[in-house]
């Protein structure tokens, strides 16, 4: 099967064909040309690498349909103008010899088709709806109900949660294969397109690749897949599954406290400024939550790293060992910014001395080579390097300085912290006051 899709995404999607002419005001004309000129385009040259019947087209994540409905667009109903680019992504890839699927969103993504349900009822002949969902629920029949009752071929669409997280998620992707299989099943499926999303150029895939297998293992199931013994035979040899198990189970909870004590997308919390007065005394309240995140991420480093010298598994472990490590270095982080803020805020009475200065900023702060400073930029280049290696084996060099550019900026943020915080030190006398914690913040970046 032939794909356009992700949110790169389709050139035949919806979103960047008519919701760009609607909303930058192009017109109707000049999207209407583009939108078949493009896809015509795209998909001669995807047929002659594959020879199945199905192209699957994406057209997912209208979040601005109503939008492409404005008088730049034509004024046409968002409903109409989304049914007639599906009749004619149809056409044009029968003209190929190509059946059309899409994704056909129910409660989740823009849920297209809760707001316009009798779209279920009026897509083209021979086409195959893809409801997709990635978490975990109690059930999924409401999104497969709609396009049954209009007798529908359909395919669902499961995920691997990872691309917004620093490690993939298994054990919430593993119960999205298989509650959303089991519904599938009692509608009549005919098949499971199990996606894995690049959203972040900091992705590696490569750790996604226990999901790729439950997936591909569960859809040939009659009964619900096991998970007890699931590494063991599907994924890794014997004597490394127990211990790749052991790292996964714990790499998981790390994962749960860290995103517990930063919110909301570890991957990109993970790259915050730490010490905004907003940020400390939230990371104040979830000290705990860090330590904890941070002594399970070692304990999955532990395991994977005994996996390793069991299997030489150089494809998936190295990835997965990237995660933990990064999981270990943002609890490092924010811990060692709370305990920083303290200093400031509890160590220094209203006359210091210079032995006072010395000792919390260079002893327990930061010497030029030692500390807390010094642990967090070490720390952060290891990382880099490993990080490095596991990109290479698995990607081309496209968007490669984009990732690196996260680890380099982090990195200089700290030194040149530790310059300014040094520099304060050595021209401190006795009985100075001390300056906020904001004074010593690289780049201007106060608040």
């Amino acid at each position: 099967m032939a794909q356009m899709t992700g949110v790169f995404p389709s050139v035949a999607s919806f979103k960047c064909l008519y919701c760009s002419g609607g909303l930058m005001g192009r017109g109707k004309q000049r999207v209407t040309g583009l939108r078949l000129e493009v896809p015509n385009d795209t998909v001669k040259k995807l047929q002659r690498r594959d020879t199945s019947h199905w192209f699957h087209v994406g057209l997912d994540e209208q979040w601005k349909l109503e939008c492409a409905g404005s008088s730049a667009a034509g004024g046409v109903a968002p409903a109409k103008l989304y049914q007639d680019h599906l009749n004619e992504m149809a056409r044009l890839l029968l003209s190929h010899g190509k059946r059309m699927m899409f994704w056909a969103n129910v409660s989740a993504g823009a849920a297209l088709f809760d707001r316009y349900p009798e779209l279920a009822f009026q897509l083209p002949e021979g086409v195959a709806a893809v409801p997709r969902h990635h978490l975990a629920e109690k059930t999924y029949q409401h999104m497969l109900e709609p396009f049954s009752k209009a007798r529908v071929p359909m395919v669902i669409g499961t995920g691997i949660w990872e691309w917004q997280d620093i490690p993939p998620d298994f054990e919430l992707t593993f119960s999205n294969i298989g509650g959303f299989l089991a519904d599938g099943r009692k509608h009549n499926i005919f098949g499971v397109v199990n996606s894995n999303w690049s959203d972040d150029a900091q992705i590696l895939s490569r750790s996604t690749s226990p999901a790729m297998a439950y997936a591909a293992a569960a859809a040939w199931q009659t009964a619900p897949m096991g998970r007890k013994h699931f590494y063991a035979d599907y994924v890794y040899p014997v004597a490394a599954a127990p211990d790749v198990a052991i790292a996964l189970k714990s790499l998981a909870q790390a994962q749960t406290d860290i995103l517990h004590a930063l919110g909301y997308e570890t991957r990109f919390r993970l790259w915050d400024y730490p010490l905004y007065p907003s940020w400390l005394e939230h990371m104040q309240s979830r000290l705990d939550l860090r330590r904890k995140a941070r002594l399970e991420a070692e304990d999955a480093e532990e395991h994977l790293e005994r996996a390793l010298a069991l299997n030489h598994d150089a494809y998936t472990i190295p990835s997965l060992l990237v995660g933990a490590s990064l999981i270990d270095c943002a609890g490092m982080k924010f811990m060692y910014a709370a305990q920083l803020a303290e200093i400031f805020s509890k160590k220094f009475g209203p006359n210091p001395t210079r032995s006072d200065v010395g000792f919390w900023l260079n002893t327990q702060g930061s010497s030029r080579d030692h500390e807390r400073f010094a642990d967090i930029m070490d720390g952060i280049k290891e990382i880099e390097d490993d990080y490095w290696s596991a990109r290479l084996a698995e990607y081309t060099s496209c968007r490669m300085e984009t990732a690196l550019g996260r680890f380099g900026a982090e990195y200089e943020y700290w030194q040149r912290f530790q310059a300014n915080w040094g520099k304060f030190k050595q021209e401190f006398k006795d009985k100075d006051p001390v300056p906020p914690l904001d004074a010593f913040r690289p780049w201007g970046i106060k608040r």
